[in-house]
């Protein structure tokens, strides 16, 4: 049996862009996506865990427990959901995809481990005095957010600068975390247009987008962020990050798409549309939806 799945969402098809919460119940065999693009992921994975580790691993004190827990929970996800993907011995993993061995009983921290076995980025939220407290995360594919930047933030600092979220979004979510319980994981999925299909995208990209805005729908892509959160027994909360990328170009075939996202990118509030950057290309892309 094939391990690699495909994972065909359409989040645009509401056709509603005004921000929400959107959880829905995770599946008992939901939890980890490893698709078509596992092996080409993983490579940059690892290239980014080699060269920018600073970047997009940071490991916070009083960390270890949760730690070990989320690696823990990997391994047995993968042996139970996707028995393809790796065989495991007691300390190796070996991927029979690309070849990878993966030490999980070396002196790399337990997240470093975890994440190298899954595509999904890996960000643990703690409690701690009265709020949830980002404390640790491996993040190689950030959508226009520095991990230094928000390490040591509480949930509602994090997403201070996304519009819509102060006055509509902090409350409720902070109520989700207080209420979430072990064994009770949710999920919900965000999507965006990009002019690049780079997958470490800590920066705006302004000036990249603006330079592509005519060549559309060739040089534009779909990033889809499915987010799992799940709290764990020793009480954190993990929040794993699956990040999917289409080609816009695949929707010229398809009119509905492409009429419910042009419907969406109308909805969508003017401060949203500036804070994903697409206030230029808007006009363009429209034209290309809508024609």
């Amino acid at each position: 049996m094939n391990p690699l799945r495909d994972h065909d969402y359409r989040p645009w098809m509401s056709g509603d862009g005004v921000p929400a919460m959107g959880l829905k119940p995770l599946p008992p065999d939901g939890w980890l996506e490893p698709g078509r693009d596992f092996a080409a992921q993983m490579a940059e994975r690892e290239r980014l865990l080699a060269e920018k580790f600073g970047e997009v691993c940071i490991n916070g004190p009083g960390t270890e427990a949760a730690q070990a827990e989320i690696l823990a929970r990997i391994i047995d996800d993968l042996g139970r959901c996707h028995p393809g993907l790796y065989e495991f011995t007691d300390t190796t993993a070996r991927c029979r995809i690309d070849g990878r061995k993966i030490d999980l009983a070396g002196d790399a921290p337990p997240l470093v481990t975890a994440a190298r076995l899954v595509q999904e980025d890996l960000c643990l939220v703690s409690p701690r005095e009265g709020a949830h407290v980002l404390t640790a995360a491996v993040l190689c594919f950030p959508s226009r957010w520095r991990l230094a930047e928000k390490i040591g933030l509480a949930v509602d600092a994090i997403h201070g600068p996304v519009p819509v979220y102060p006055e509509k979004l902090a409350r409720p979510v902070d109520r989700f975390f207080e209420v979430l319980k072990p064994g009770r994981p949710v999920w919900r999925i965000n999507w965006s247009l990009h002019a690049t299909a780079e997958l470490f995208q800590p920066g705006g990209e302004r000036r990249l987008e603006d330079n592509r805005a005519a060549i559309m729908p060739e040089g534009w892509f779909i990033r889809m962020e499915r987010q799992v959160l799940r709290r764990l027994e020793c009480g954190d909360v993990l929040f794993s990050i699956r990040t999917h990328l289409r080609a816009l170009g695949e929707l010229a075939a398809d009119s509905e798409s492409r009429k419910q996202m042009a419907a969406a990118l109308r909805s969508m509030p003017s401060a949203t549309l500036a804070y994903k950057n697409l206030v230029d290309a808007l006009p363009s892309l429209l034209a290309w939806l809508e024609g």
